[in-house]
């Protein structure tokens, strides 16, 4: 099982203010600021966490969506 964690922007927002956003993220995580960082807590409970720059996590999700909607549409899931 893997749980994702990412923060979204608008799809018109520059890559700079996307890439300063994860950069200042990655420092806020890195272990010299464990002690403050979400990383901590999230590293608790799960096996770990991984990073990637926003567009990585851009091609992750586009594949979740097209490998699991295959699956929900042949499950002839409906939503309720």
């Amino acid at each position: 099982m893997r749980a994702l964690i990412g923060t979204c922007a608008y799809m018109g927002m520059t890559v700079s203010i996307v890439g300063g956003a994860f950069f200042a993220t990655m420092a806020l995580t890195t272990v010299e600021n464990a002690s403050a960082s979400a990383a901590v807590s999230v590293g608790k409970i799960g096996p770990g966490y991984a990073r990637m720059p926003p567009a990585d996590f851009g091609k992750l999700i586009a594949a979740d969506i097209e490998k699991w909607g295959k699956v929900v549409k042949a499950s002839g899931a409906k939503p309720e």
